[in-house]
């Protein structure tokens, strides 16, 4: 699924898969963000870089979001295939150990640990190819969680994770905002709810969430919505 110019969303709900992963296409080389987790998802993504005549191209950077099974399952997969790995600290050791941080144990298989290459810091600037990418350390959902910046062609893309998603309601003609999990091991309110907060800062973007439909509207309002119910999640603890 064509997003902008050179950002493709290649699994999902609309492909029958459980997460969303995207590829970048920054020239002579592709970008990752997040990886799947299973055999067949990993067909998928690889079926829907060919669709968009991606396929010589290689990937060679791949950001991981969080560590979670459902999104850095296949981790290992791209590094097989010749990307560097980028995670935030604590998510990066999930990754290298395949410990209880990446809830392999809740999708019944095991995780399979790789190096990661690079430790992401909060504000960091990758120039990749003629793509450049902005690493923001949004904690919360796990100690870990990263979103990614990227401005294609002046359309500002924002890789969500889990940080929030969004359910249509059709009697609406809107949407329902819905809050991280709050069951992974490392979840963290206060970080989260903080993490919410900075968030309605940021300007107005297309969202592209770990689950569901990505979202062209008024991402700020969305933010606003999301911090509000965060308060209440906050109140409620």
């Amino acid at each position: 699924m064509k997003i902008t110019d050179n950002i493709y969303q290649i699994s999902g709900l609309a492909f029958g898969t459980n997460s969303n992963a995207y590829v970048i296409d920054a020239g002579e080389e592709l970008i990752l963000i997040d990886a799947g987790f299973s055999d067949y998802q990993w067909e998928v993504m690889q079926k829907s870089i060919k669709f968009w005549g991606l396929e010589k191209k290689p990937i060679t950077h791949t950001f991981i979001t969080h560590c979670h099974f459902d999104h850095a399952g296949n981790t290992w997969l791209a590094k097989e295939a010749g990307s560097r790995i980028y995670a935030g600290d604590s998510d990066a050791q999930g990754i290298e150990t395949g410990d209880i941080r990446t809830i392999g144990h809740m999708f019944g298989r095991e995780f399979k640990p790789c190096k990661v290459d690079h430790i992401l810091k909060d504000g960091e600037v990758f120039q990749i190819g003629n793509k450049e990418i902005r690493a923001l350390y949004m904690p919360g959902h796990s100690v870990g969680s990263y979103m990614f910046q990227v401005d294609d062609n002046g359309r500002n893309c924002l890789f969500l994770g889990d940080f929030v998603a969004l359910n249509p309601d059709g009697a609406e003609d809107d949407v329902i905002v819905l809050l991280s999990w709050t069951g992974g091991p490392d979840y963290d309110r206060e970080s989260y709810v903080n993490s919410l907060k900075r968030a309605v800062g940021f300007e107005p973007v297309i969202m592209l969430p770990g689950h569901w439909a990505c979202f062209y509207g008024d991402s700020q309002t969305i933010f606003k919505r999301a911090y509000q119910l965060g308060l209440e999640l906050k109140d409620e603890g």
